[in-house]
C-alpha cells in the first residue's frame, strides 16, 4: 500500500469524516485517489495497530 492510498483510506476510516479533500492537476494522481477511496476502509487490525501507535 501506497503512502498516499494509507492515507486516504485511513482518513476515510473515521466515522466522524464526512469527506476528504484532494487537489491534483496530474490525471494519474486522481486515479490513484479513486481506487484508493474505493478500496474503503482500512483493514480492522491495521487499524487498530496505527491507533494504538497514536494513543
Amino acid at each position: 500500500m501506497t503512502p498516499v492510498e494509507f492515507a486516504m483510506r485511513f482518513t476515510l476510516s473515521h466515522a466522524d469524516v464526512d469527506i476528504a479533500l484532494t487537489g491534483t492537476v496530474n490525471p494519474d494522481h486522481l486515479e490513484t485517489n479513486i481506487k484508493s477511496m474505493e478500496a474503503g476502509d482500512l483493514p480492522a487490525e491495521l487499524l487498530h495497530k496505527v491507533r494504538n501507535i497514536f494513543d
